[in-house]
């Protein structure tokens, strides 16, 4: 639950290389240092996420890749907005898809009356 945490608290921002080098060289070495009990087969996704949630979110258009599979552990488990880069728009199609029956208004800073729907999204809650 440790590497879980740790892992959704301080991992988003980066890419694949450096998240496994902060699990490897920073978490997985504390915890052998400070005689932290670990599993051999320490994943976080296996702690954070079930196959069935990660079909579900492949079938929301979420890319089937290890990253995105991550991105989508770390903002389903985190009690924060995530602020989402994404060039790709791979994140905004699943975010999309997946919060479709939630009544997802979508609008741009182009908008004349975007300031009206935040305000609204704002008091609504």
């Amino acid at each position: 639950m440790l590497l879980a945490s740790s892992f959704v608290s301080y991992v988003g921002p980066f890419n694949k290389a450096f998240r496994d080098l902060i699990v490897d060289n920073n978490f997985v070495k504390f915890f052998k240092e400070k005689s932290i009990p670990i599993s051999p087969a320490l994943d976080p996704i296996l702690i954070l996420t079930d196959e069935a949630s990660i079909a579900t979110w492949n079938n929301e258009k979420l890319p089937s890749d290890r990253v995105s599979t991550e991105n989508g552990s770390i903002l389903t488990n985190s009690d924060r907005y995530p602020l989402i880069i994404d060039p790709q728009l791979q994140g905004v199609t699943w975010l999309k898809c997946r919060e479709q029956a939630n009544d997802l208004k979508i609008t741009r800073l182009s908008n004349p009356k975007m300031v009206k729907m935040l305000e609204a999204a704002i008091e609504g809650g």
